[in-house]
């Protein structure tokens, strides 16, 4: 069994992932806000963490082909974390949870 196959391992780069995909698309909505449209308000919220957390597929597949049964354990444990935790931070605006338009 390799050393680095683990639900640790996989823990941490499902966390790593969504945090470098947030900032990046952050980052980006910052460049094209400040050189090609100075009035535009950068990507929304929603839009950020919801691409950051889809970052999770790029390490899920690596695993995959490497076969890190565990790890894949640890990507998949967070990336359900962070998919409940973004939906219940939405909630009002996606309408779920009994929240939104009544």
């Amino acid at each position: 069994m390799d050393e680095r196959d683990s639900f640790w391992n996989g823990a941490l780069t499902g966390i790593a992932f969504p945090i470098l995909g947030y900032a990046f698309w952050h980052v980006v909505g910052l460049a094209l806000a400040a050189t090609v449209v100075p009035d535009w308000g950068g990507f929304t919220l929603k839009f950020k963490v919801m691409v950051g957390i889809a970052t999770n597929f790029i390490p899920f597949q690596v695993f995959i082909r490497q076969h890190r049964d565990y790890a894949l354990r640890g990507i998949i444990s967070i990336t359900f974390v962070l998919i409940f935790s973004g939906m219940w931070y939405f909630r009002e605006q996606l309408g779920i949870f009994g929240y939104g338009a009544q």
